[in-house]
């Protein structure tokens, strides 16, 4: 199988979003930080999500400098995906000598997290339309639910409400 960076640092974002945030009457309200954005996919509201996700562990390992703690696998994730690498050196501006250095000292841990932190922001564009829709989905659950144990039987033995 064939790692993409998207696809895993998206599907971390959506796993951050379902364990820090709390729905409140159609907006998110994370209760760790002062993040809160209305209930729909944004490009402002991915960016904020990015901004506050940069140095997320859990997400693009930029806290520590490593999402993987483990250099094997971040060096199979980075040959496998060198074309996704090289664009992020040239996207986030990182100089010839910076990349010369950690390819010596064989810093694979780094240029994987480079990759993760520049894919970070689309991912967080898919993550909250996934995470929204999903949510959108209990949403009409729960009322389709509330309306059927609400439902009044037809004719004679109808009940009156009010």
């Amino acid at each position: 199988m064939i790692y993409s960076y998207l696809e895993m640092v998206t599907e971390d974002v959506i796993q951050w979003l379902r364990e820090n945030l709390k729905d409140n009457l159609g907006y998110f309200a994370c209760e760790d930080e002062d993040l809160i954005f209305g209930f729909f996919p944004s490009q402002e509201n991915a960016e904020i999500l990015g901004d506050l996700l940069w140095d997320d562990d859990s997400v693009t390992g930029n806290g520590c400098g490593s999402y993987t703690c483990n250099r094997a696998k971040a060096k199979e994730y980075v040959i496998a995906n060198m074309d996704e690498v090289l664009e992020a050196i040239q996207d986030l501006c990182v100089e010839d000598a910076e990349i010369g250095h950690r390819f010596i000292k064989q810093d694979w841990e780094w240029f994987d997290v480079v990759t993760r932190c520049n894919v970070l922001y689309r991912a967080c564009e898919d993550a909250l339309e996934t995470f929204v829709h999903e949510e959108q989905e209990k949403l009409r659950d729960i009322i389709h639910n509330a309306i059927e144990e609400t439902d009044v039987p037809s004719g004679d033995t109808a009940k009156k409400v009010g």
